[in-house]
Formats: C-alpha cells, structure tokens, sequence
C-alpha cells in the first residue's frame, strides 16, 4: 500500500510504501555510495504565502474511492483516502520536519495543559472560540465523547484501527466555558497528543456502530461532519474524480488553491498519467521505473527525504499451515532480506540496512536488533532443520511434505504494484530453497484494504506509514483486540506489556517494556520488517509547499503555484 506521514494517530497501510516511528536517522550501509536521508528533513518547495497565486488547480491521484472513509475505522485508515480528508479535517497539532508539535492556532488558543496529579494525567484543551464544524455547530465537548467513546474498547461493535490511548481516558468533561475540554485519564500517559492530532470527530459521525462502521460509506451529504480550509465540492462515482474546494465558512487563512482535484488512478498507472500532465504529483515511492519516468518530465521535480515508512511481509496465524508457528519461523530464517530490499530498489541509488525492529528505526537511540536479540534471524539450515524435526521431509520435486500434504503457503501479490509483485517473487523463489512452496494470489490492488480488513490472505506485503510517535505502534499492531492487529497474535503477556507501554513515563522502562513484547512478537513472527523506505514524489515544479513532507505535516491554506 502507499501512504505517508499521517494526519490522524493510528499509522497507516499502504500498497507501495512503509511504515515508521520519530524521527531517526537513515542510510547507508556502508558498503554503497547511496546518499544519506535525512529524517529531519522534508522536499516541499518551500515558499511563503506572498509568493504563491490565488488560484489554480492542484490535480492529485488516490489508487480508489474508500468503501469506507472514515479515519477510525479499520477499513477507513489508509493513506489514500488521508490525502482526501485532510484539508478538511481539524488539525490540532501541526509536525514540523523534525517531528515537533505546535499546536493550531485555527483551533486552539494555547498549548494544551498537561499536569500529573496523584499518578494521573489530566489534559486540558482550550479551543479556538471560532472553531466549527461546517455547519456552524462549535466544536464541543460532545464531540470529544463520542470519539473516545467509540474507539476505548468498551463496544467492540465499534470497528475501530486501534484503542490505543483512548482506552486510557478516564472521562471528558466541560472545563470552565464551552471552549474548555478536560481530558482525564486513568493513569499516566505519555502520548496524549497522538490521539487528538487531529482533535475530535463529529459526535454524529461516531454516535453508535451502525454510523462508526457503516455510516462513512461515501462523503456526500456529510459536510456537516467536517472542518477545515476545504470542503467537498463534488462526489463523482462516474468519473471517479473527488473535488474539494475553498470552504466558505473556514476562519483562517484563505486557501491559495482555487481546487483540489482527486482523481481515482490505479497505482501503476499513475507515472504515465504524470508524464500525461493529467496529475500534478504522484509517490514514486519505490518504482525504479516510475523515477525514470517522472525524471524524463522537464516541468516537475523530484522531491526526497527519508520517510517514517516501512516495507514487511505480515502473516496470518490464522490461516493454512501459517496456524504452525515453526512454519513462521522456518519462513523468517528463510528470507534473505537484504537481497529483497536490493531488488526492490534497484535503481534508486538507495541502500537501507535491513530492519529489524517493529516499533524503532535503524540509528534511533531505541532501536534494537530482534534478530540477534532473539536468535530468530536469516539461516537457511537453521530453518531446514527446525522443518525436518518437525516431520517436513523433502520429496522428490524439492518441496517438503508431512502425512501426504506438501507445506504450501498462499502469498497475496498486488497486480500491477511492482514492488509487492518482485517481493511475491523473492519470498517464492527464496522459501523454495528450504522446501516450501509458495502459491501467488493475485489480488487487485483496489482490492487491498479488504483483504486487510477481512483478513482474506495467508502472506502479504506492504507498507506501513509512520507518525512522528512511534510507541502507539506495538497496540495497534499486536493488541488482541485491536482491528489492525492483522497477524493474528493474540497474546495475554504482549498485551499486558502494551498497558505497560502506554502509561510509562519514565523513558528508560519504557523502551524495555516495548522490547519485551518486540521478542515475543518476533518469536511468535508476525511482522516481519524488511527495510525502511524513502519519502520520494514526482511534482509539478510550480507547485510549493508540497511534495515529500517525512515527519511534517501539510498546511493545505499554504498550498499552491509560485506566481
């Protein structure tokens, strides 16, 4: 899947990229002249507000229109249909390159207050007076309500990515005016401003599970649910094309761009519809082929900064022989991961060490290496003899078979997506090595986020994209109960170590709490990691304050062609 940096706290999957934690440093190897990327970086064309023209129109591509839109469910959390809501979604905290929060002055009058009192957190937030919901209704604390509500993981009913941190709140309550929200938790913790990034949703779009899970099925007709520089200007499923357009009731700067133009392109065909001039910019991510394409375009740019996103291969433990965790595991020690992240980017003149950690990013003071860690890591022998003593013998086609049935693992490869279709090739080719066969599922890349949600695979590779706070990662993706917990892992000792995680203040038993449930995680293989990806667009070079944002976050009133 593709995506990037997110606006909303739960990280998001994507078909072409990654995913990512803060802010980290990375590189090189060593043993290449690939460039170093800068985390604390981002290629936006920056320019100020008097340089920009007061119009024009801004053409972006999104692989599909979302069955679901809405940002919280598990369906709703891909990086495409962000793009979408963003400029008319609140932002309550703006990330600059390094990762660093300020909040919005369009939304709040100061910087939260935070204070600690008896072993609990207490938040308030002091909202903009003129803060509103498209329909005049003022941003209140009804709103805040429902959104907790709905994702704390009292209704499971409610389909939400993750009850990370909002199944840490207490209580919501009215501060001394309208424009004062009280935020109580049950305890401490740390990253409070993850889950109100984006501030609340409407308490009407979240009102029970029938709208949370269903009720989000197209933008139409919910202008009342939104807020921000843009609203929705027209739904086109004909046409395929979403336009959003300057928002009349917004209270801010006045949005440079007249338009923004969504229109629904496949993954793949997205390069030519850039050399086309049908689209102003489109994530190279990376495609060798759709770099030299979009550096064969005289009027664009290239725009590049290390990325909070990450390339893996997740498994269902669910399904098929995968149930075996020595399977899983002879799978991980199978897969040389450095030759599949040299044929991904071949090309690209970019040479990333292989990741191994779930949460932390190569050169991160935190990270540390799972497969040393835990004795789990690339060793052919080592996994044919774990396969051998437990029954898999090899037959004469090369494949290993117990009690008449052939170890045979299903791998779900996007159609057209040319890095999930190299990767089905190298876990084939390579499993095929220790005796495993692999049998490639095509799977439609519009048919990606369902297959996700359902959990309709056995094997699947894709990115994850990152958030400038990384620990929220371990909920989301190993929680038992959370909806992105798409492996499968469902583990007593994680989950209390993810408790743990989320309300440790003390920086130092945090990151061993988070190494703990890494191990166990790793052993249980789940996840596995391959490389942390760029942040690299193609974009119309009179385009400004746009491109490949790392760690920051748009500012879509700022958007716009230099005059």
């Amino acid at each position: 899947m593709k995506f990037r940096t997110l606006l909303v706290a739960p990280l998001a999957a994507t078909l072409a990229l990654s995913l990512a934690a803060c802010g980290t440093q990375t590189g090189s190897t060593g043993t290449s002249s690939a460039p170093t990327l800068s985390a604390n970086a981002q290629a936006i064309n920056a320019k100020p507000r008097e340089a920009l023209a007061d119009t024009g129109e801004l053409r972006l591509p999104i692989n599909e229109f979302a069955e679901n839109w809405n940002p919280l469910n598990a369906a709703g959390n891909e990086v495409d249909y962000t793009h979408v809501r963003a400029p008319m979604t609140p932002t309550f905290f703006d990330f600059a390159a390094d990762g660093k929060t300020t909040f919005n002055k369009n939304y709040l009058t100061k910087e939260p207050t935070a204070t600690v009192k008896d072993g609990k957190l207490s938040v308030e937030f002091n909202l903009n007076p003129k803060a509103a919901w498209n329909d005049g209704t003022k941003i209140n604390v009804k709103d805040f309500q429902a959104t907790v509500k709905s994702c704390d993981g009292t209704n499971e009913k409610f389909e939400c990515v993750s009850t990370e941190g909002y199944d840490q709140i207490d209580s919501v309550a009215q501060g001394a005016t309208e424009n004062d929200i009280l935020v109580n938790f049950k305890s401490t913790y740390p990253d409070w401003k993850a889950i109100f990034s984006t501030g609340p949703l409407r308490a009407e779009s979240v009102a029970d599970e029938t709208v949370f899970n269903t009720g989000w099925a197209t933008l139409e007709g919910h202008d009342a649910w939104f807020s921000g520089p843009f609203k929705l200007g027209t739904y086109d499923t004909t046409s395929n094309i979403i336009t959003l357009v300057p928002n009349d009731k917004w209270w801010g700067d006045k949005p440079k761009l007249a338009k923004v133009i969504f229109r629904a392109v496949p993954v793949e065909a997205q390069p030519q519809a850039y050399a086309n001039n049908e689209i102003d910019s489109f994530e190279i991510g990376i495609n060798a082929d759709a770099l030299a394409r979009a550096t064969a375009v005289t009027t664009g740019d290239i725009r590049k900064a290390a990325g909070p996103n990450w390339r893996h291969i997740t498994l269902n433990q669910d399904s098929g022989l995968l149930k075996d965790k020595t399977i899983r595991q002879a799978i991980l020690m199978s897969l040389d991961r450095k030759a599949i992240a040299a044929s991904d980017l071949a090309g690209l003149n970019y040479d990333p060490p292989v990741l191994n950690s779930h949460v932390f990013l190569n050169g991160q003071a935190q990270y540390k290496d799972l497969g040393k860690e835990t004795g789990l890591d690339y060793d052919r022998e080592k996994a044919k003899k774990s396969l051998e003593d437990a029954g898999w013998k090899a037959g004469a086609d090369g494949y290993r078979a117990k009690d008449g049935a052939t170890l045979e693992i299903k791998f779900s490869q996007l159609k057209g997506v040319k890095v999930s279709e190299n990767e089905a090739q190298q876990f084939q080719s390579q499993l095929k090595e220790v005796g495993i066969k692999v049998t490639l599922v095509d799977t439609a890349s519009k048919d990606f986020s369902p297959t996700l949600a359902k959990r309709t695979f056995e094997s699947i590779a894709f990115t994850w994209v990152g958030t400038p706070f990384p620990y929220p990662a371990m909920s989301q993706f190993f929680n038992s109960k959370s909806s992105s917990n798409f492996s499968g892992l469902k583990s007593t000792e994680v989950d209390g170590l993810i408790e743990k995680i989320s309300t440790e203040m003390d920086q130092t038993k945090r990151d061993d709490y988070v190494l703990q449930a890494e191990k166990i995680a790793w052993t249980e293989v789940q996840i596995i990691p391959l490389y942390q990806r760029p942040d690299q667009w193609a974009v119309n070079s009179k385009v400004a304050n746009y491109g490949a944002f790392g760690l920051s976050s748009p500012t879509w009133e700022n958007i716009g062609f230099v005059k």
